[in-house]
């Protein structure tokens, strides 16, 4: 799906919002409602290679041709890459799946979480890196050691492995409530983080020592 039909759909869904808000002579949706009506649409993200386009640097990670859903990793090398949605109101659900993984040298990837939506300059530093959740740039959960890390603290423990082939992670973002939680594989694992920021974000993978494996939108 193309960012132009991305950005058509999450208008229909508020559409849907007021039309429910007008009919019932509501002054807000209530959360639940909100709630059910985004995860009942399908996740119309696709990956975003435009932040990296020109920079004179290795190509890490191949989004395919034809299914921007699905991205290929090139090299062992730390690096981030980011959906191409925009999320700066009520809840929104990521769903990604694990087509195949490789370790080649380290067992802590891959790292799911959002990324503040900064100037395109901002977010291309961190092309080679997976520390974006310092300097309150966002949040994020390590699949490998099921691990969550923010500006507030690292390391905290929480949920299950998201780290085999075939695994399924959903990361819903609710501003709302200012959360983020996941489901691993069918299980709920709960609120991930609180208080979060009310500002734009997006969805941020993050990859390491992952030649070969590749990952998908669902």
């Amino acid at each position: 799906m193309s960012q132009s039909d991305s950005k058509r759909r999450q208008l229909l869904i508020r559409g849907y919002l007021r039309n429910f808000e007008t009919q019932f002579k509501l002054s807000f949706i209530p959360d639940g409602i909100q709630h059910i009506i985004y995860l009942f649409q399908k996740n119309c993200d696709v990956w975003d290679d435009s932040i990296f386009a020109a920079l004179e640097k290795p190509q890490h990670i191949q989004i395919d041709a034809k299914e921007k859903d699905v991205i290929r990793v090139l090299d062992d090398a730390r690096c981030t890459i980011y959906g191409s949605h925009i999320v700066n109101t009520g809840v929104y659900k990521w769903t990604l799946k694990i087509l195949n993984i490789n370790y080649n040298n380290i067992n802590y990837p891959p790292f799911v979480g959002v990324i503040k939506n900064t100037p395109n300059d901002v977010l291309a530093q961190h092309y080679s890196d997976t520390s974006w959740y310092t300097s309150h740039k966002g949040y994020m959960l390590c699949g490998g050691v099921q691990k969550l890390y923010c500006s507030a603290f690292n390391e905290k423990t929480y949920g299950k492995a998201f780290d085999r082939s075939n695994h399924v992670i959903e990361m819903i973002l609710n501003l709302n409530k200012k959360t983020i939680s996941y489901t691993i594989n069918g299980t709920d694992c709960g609120v991930a983080f609180k208080d979060i920021e009310l500002v734009d974000y997006r969805f941020a993978l993050g990859v390491c020592g992952n030649r070969g494996s590749s990952f998908q939108f669902l």
